[in-house]
C-alpha cells in the first residue's frame, strides 16, 4: 500500500503555512479571501477549506494513486490554548482538505526531531 503523506499546518490569521515532512518541502499558502476574524482562526469554513486544499496540495485527481496525506493542525493564531469548539473546527477542516488522518497540536513550534520521534501524536 502507498505510504501516507505527512504534513505540518500552521493556521495563521487568513495563511496556513505547510510543511511537507515526508518531501520536505515548505511553502506559506495565503488565502485571497479571508477566513479568520479577530476573534477566530477558522471564521469561514468554506473559503478556509478551501485554501487548505490548495495550501496542501491534495486533489483526488492528482493523488489518484497516493492515499490521503496525514495532517498535523496547529494554529498559532489567537493564542496557544484552543476551546473545544477551535479543536472540532480543525479536525473538520483537515477532513474537508481530504486528510487521512488528524493531529491536533497545541504548544510551541514542532522541530524536526520532534515530528520524526511522533511527538505530535501524544496530544
Amino acid at each position: 500500500m502507498f505510504k501516507s503523506e505527512l504534513i505540518y499546518v500552521q493556521v495563521n490569521r487568513d495563511s496556513f503555512d505547510c510543511w511537507n515532512f515526508t518531501l520536505n518541502k515548505r511553502e506559506v499558502y495565503s488565502s485571497d479571501k479571508s477566513f479568520s476574524s479577530t476573534r477566530l482562526a477558522i471564521a469561514d469554513f468554506e473559503i478556509a477549506g478551501e485554501a487548505l486544499s490548495t495550501a496542501t496540495n491534495y486533489s483526488k485527481w492528482k493523488y489518484f494513486l497516493r492515499s490521503k496525506p496525514t495532517l498535523i493542525m496547529h494554529q498559532r493564531y489567537n493564542g496557544v490554548d484552543l476551546s473545544p469548539v477551535e479543536i472540532r473546527i480543525l479536525q473538520e477542516l483537515s477532513l474537508m482538505a481530504g486528510s487521512r488522518e488528524t493531529f491536533i497540536w497545541q504548544g510551541a513550534e514542532l522541530t524536526e526531531n520532534e515530528i520524526r520521534q511522533g511527538v505530535y501524536k501524544n496530544t
